[in-house]
């Protein structure tokens, strides 16, 4: 965290980064949570996102949108939450996966130089 204890995104970042830093937060049992947004280092995975997602050119929205696509839930950010809470760990991880693998098929393939050597 920056001195002004602002979170920080990888610069350029995409939805699929996103994605992947949120699941990677509630990845082990002991750091996911119900029925609350988060606290004690435990988030729910709406919050898990928030935390993970940089707001800058929709970053945050397209994640959202994965992860809506992959539960089902669309709507308001509350039908994520009460989703959450309804669903077991193992089925969350398995939302985020679903959502992740939609995300790699959405993003193109990173740059590389092709300049013959």
């Amino acid at each position: 965290m920056t001195e002004n204890n602002q979170k920080r995104f990888p610069d350029n970042q995409t939805p699929l980064q996103a994605l992947v830093a949120a699941r990677v937060l509630i990845e082990q049992p002991e750091n996911w949570t119900r029925r609350v947004w988060g606290e004690n280092g435990k988030h729910c995975m709406l919050a898990a996102l928030s935390r993970s997602a940089s707001t800058e050119a929709g970053v945050w929205e397209t994640a959202l949108d994965f992860l809506q696509d992959a539960t089902g839930v669309q709507g308001t950010e509350n039908g994520l939450t009460s989703w959450n809470d309804t669903h077991t760990h193992a089925e969350v991880l398995a939302a985020y996966d679903a959502a992740i693998a939609k995300a790699t098929l959405t993003e193109p393939p990173p740059i590389t130089d092709a300049t013959p050597s």
